[in-house]
């Protein structure tokens, strides 16, 4: 394949070091072109893993660029399966560009998002399922997606995978068979390989974590201007995060602050008071994005002020959002007990017998301990996520979903007294969705799709 190179550190103008990667039939005969060792003389070839320190020079004038280390990667055992070079150079923005411009300017091509993940799959170095597996831990939020995406980066959803097919592709083999050499061999076809095909991919679905587990950690505030979101928040931060003022809608932004409550990590999120409507731009913005978090949030606490008026169209817009995502646990907080009520809160909800309501004064710390181990029993259901073997991501799902749709067709098929050829040709579908996980059966289409996902 044609030589690439890409920055492989992230730019930043403070950075001590930057590391670029190069990668390609012509790897080394490009690089070594640019390569002098400390002692002045040129390098005749590499050797595996054998760091070379020296410097890197301009092609033309000889003139010495930056001083660097060179780690090559002999095919086919480097990250790619090709012969590949990771030059170290020093930091800032401006090295780094000089020297792979003196690149590009020699034949290397730059290269596309996830270019050099998409060569390691294409050469068979790891699974498609492997290679999502890298960007979600470059791009990991918290310690679970860290930590399930480390475990689908070591195979364990690949090799679960495998192990689910391994009956489908036996039943598919016994089809084949029985079609082609019908008046040769008889050919027994057992029924039960359909249950135990449909149980694996039942199991394999259920054992995975998906997207929406990644936000159990996220505890978001929500309420009207002045409910005491803001106290309640630097309440449970232990600390004055957000800005407490008696002047509705102070907070017209998310704000964000990692907590650990009884030995839980979560984060608390602080949003701008909800309105039905406002002429403020900014507030306006701030609301939208506050609602647009719901989905993204484990626990929703929705505060309402006791001591004013209620307003159930409010709250009745982010019921309705909450209600649509299973995931979400919802706590309805009645804040400022300590003052004259209003309204009664007993009334409030009789029509919906699942809204959790609790009492609190955050200003009196009454009920805040009741608050606190409420929260605790979610975040607690939330640890037993880094217990999954590995995390399944909306590709994958839709695909294994689809595969136990066909199997369970092939199944109505061959109990129904279909012909074979019709069983058959269902489960040869099922077996192509399971490959597109893997990347065994691949699109240039699939792929441009999956890579331009990569940073």
């Amino acid at each position: 394949m044609d030589t690439i190179v890409a920055l492989a550190s992230s730019p930043s103008a403070h950075s001590a070091l930057n590391i670029i990667r190069v990668s390609g039939s012509s790897t080394f005969q490009t690089v070594l072109s640019f390569f002098i060792l400390r002692s002045g003389k040129k390098l005749k070839g590499f050797t595996h893993k054998q760091i070379e320190h020296g410097y890197f020079i301009h092609p033309d004038t000889g003139e010495k660029v930056d001083e660097v280390l060179l780690l090559p990667f002999v095919a086919p055992h480097s990250y790619t399966g090709e012969d590949s070079v990771e030059i170290t150079c020093h930091g800032g923005n401006l090295l780094y560009k000089q020297i792979i411009d003196h690149l590009l300017a020699s034949g290397a091509s730059l290269a596309e998002a996830g270019e050099f993940t998409k060569r390691a799959v294409l050469n068979g170095k790891m699974d498609l399922a492997q290679a999502e597996a890298v960007q979600e831990i470059v791009a990991a939020e918290n310690n679970l997606l860290l930590s399930l995406a480390q475990k689908n980066l070591s195979g364990s959803f690949g090799e679960t995978l495998s192990s689910v097919s391994s009956p489908l592709f036996e039943l598919i083999s016994l089809l084949e068979t029985a079609l082609n050499f019908s008046d040769d061999v008889d050919v027994d076809i057992p029924l039960s390989l359909f249950d135990c095909i449909i149980e694996g991919l039942n199991q394999l679905l259920s054992a995975g974590a998906y997207i929406d587990d990644l936000h159990l950690e996220n505890i978001l505030i929500l309420g009207e201007p002045n409910a005491g979101k803001s106290s309640l928040m630097n309440l449970l931060c232990g600390k004055e995060k957000s800005i407490v003022t008696d002047i509705a809608g102070t907070t017209r932004d998310m704000i964000e602050q990692k907590v650990e409550i009884s030995g839980f990590h979560a984060t608390l999120i602080d949003t701008a008071g909800l309105k039905e409507k406002t002429d403020d731009l900014i507030e306006k913005k701030g609301i939208e994005k506050a609602l647009e978090m719901i989905p993204r949030s484990g626990l929703v606490i929705y505060l309402v002020d006791v001591s004013s008026r209620f307003n159930s169209a409010n709250f009745q817009r982010v019921y309705d959002i909450v209600k649509a995502h299973e995931h979400l646990s919802f706590l309805l907080c009645i804040n400022k007990i300590d003052k004259k009520p209003v309204f009664s809160a007993d009334r409030l909800f009789t029509d919906d017998k699942e809204v959790t309501t609790l009492s609190v004064s955050v200003k009196e710390n009454i009920a805040i301990a009741e608050l606190k181990r409420m929260i605790e029993k979610k975040l607690s259901s939330s640890a037993s996520l880094f217990d999954k073997s590995y995390y399944i991501n909306k590709r994958q799902k839709e695909l294994l979903n689809s595969a136990l749709r066909l199997v369970t067709d092939a199944q109505g098929s061959a109990l129904g007294g279909e012909t074979e050829e019709i069983t058959l040709q269902l489960l040869l579908e099922a077996a192509d969705e399971l490959s597109l996980i893997t990347g065994k059966m691949t699109t240039e289409e699939m792929l441009g799709k999956v890579f331009s996902q990569f940073c």
